[in-house]
């Protein structure tokens, strides 16, 4: 299991009783968007795959940074309990991005002040060469949070480093977060289901700051993600389970298309085996929350209906 019922860290949180009308005018949030340099005939093709890095010589260059936070152990003051198996899952995330051509960066136990630095230091670098970002994160959580080995940090946090107007070299770039941990106490008992066989003009276009991004969870809000001592997560382990297969296919599926297939398995193929009433044969139900504009193609290169002009050459 990823989290016992009896390690979950409970906290009295803050409910939003309304919404706008409720906001002084300068509280208010607003998108100013930001811009991005794009043909007429790009924009009005909605099959449009995001532009891959290759390199003229060899055709293999790095893809991107791929931020790799692996939590397996906590301070007492967390309640948090040792996340055995989490090393198994982040081996495999780090030979898996590794081979899809990502520097990947891997970091154990990181506390919040260490976990900020580096998601400043990761934001402020120069993406320009790169066709993309990736961000895994392996750790305890609850709805809307993840553990350091100090406390809990928001999701969205995170992923606010990386938005159009913070990180101005990733505008118009895949921007990938994956987290694996708890959104909750909740388990899913699941359901029985029966199944039978059967131009070259160019314009400057606006974009909203939160365009681009893919986030992929464990599991749905309120539940609980399951990990095996010995074998690792489910999601973790299913997801580069589809990534490798995909990469040995002469055409490729977008990352969407690859998430549905870990939602279905994951779904369909995965059931807890824990020995005791109250969580033996439990399910889980991955999610995903995307404003990717483009269809991207992690695994290799899109198909030409797809494709457009869409290599970026670098030396």
């Amino acid at each position: 299991m990823d989290e016992s019922a009896d390690s979950i860290g409970f906290l009295a949180k803050a409910q939003v009783t309304s919404c706008l009308g409720s906001r002084p005018m300068a509280e208010r949030l607003s998108d100013k968007g930001t811009y991005l340099t794009v043909s007429v005939a790009d924009l009005h093709n909605p099959y449009l795959s995001y532009p891959t890095v290759r390199t003229r010589s060899s055709g293999r260059a790095c893809r991107g940074e791929c931020i790799l936070i692996n939590q397996r152990d906590f301070h007492p003051s967390t309640n948090q309990t040792r996340r055995d198996g989490t090393d198994i899952d982040a081996d495999r995330v780090e030979r898996v991005f590794k081979s899809l051509n990502y520097r990947v960066t891997r970091i154990l136990n990181v506390t919040k002040s260490v976990l900020h630095q580096t998601l400043v230091e990761a934001s402020q670098m120069d993406h320009s060469a790169y066709d993309s970002f990736v961000f895994v994160m392996l750790s305890h959580g609850d709805n809307n949070v993840v553990y350091a080995t100090d406390g809990e940090i928001l999701t969205n946090y995170i992923m606010a480093f990386f938005r159009g107007d913070r990180c101005s070299s990733l505008i118009g770039k895949p921007k990938l977060f994956f987290f694996q941990a708890c959104r909750g106490a909740a388990f899913d008992k699941g359901v029985s289901t029966m199944v039978t066989d059967a131009s070259g003009d160019v314009i400057v276009h606006k974009l909203p700051i939160e365009a681009d991004i893919l986030v992929a969870y464990s599991t749905v809000p309120g539940f609980f993600a399951w990990r095996n001592s010995s074998m690792g997560s489910w999601f973790i382990q299913e997801l580069c389970n589809v990534l490798e297969s995909d990469m040995k296919r002469v055409n490729h599926s977008d990352i969407m298309t690859l998430l549905a297939v870990v939602a279905r398995v994951v779904a369909y193929q995965y059931r807890s085996n824990t020995g005791m009433v109250e969580t033996d044969n439990m399910k889980q139900m991955t999610s995903t929350v995307s404003t990717l504009t483009r269809l991207f193609y992690i695994t290799g290169p899109p198909p030409s209906s797809a494709a457009g002009n869409n290599v970026q050459s670098t030396m």
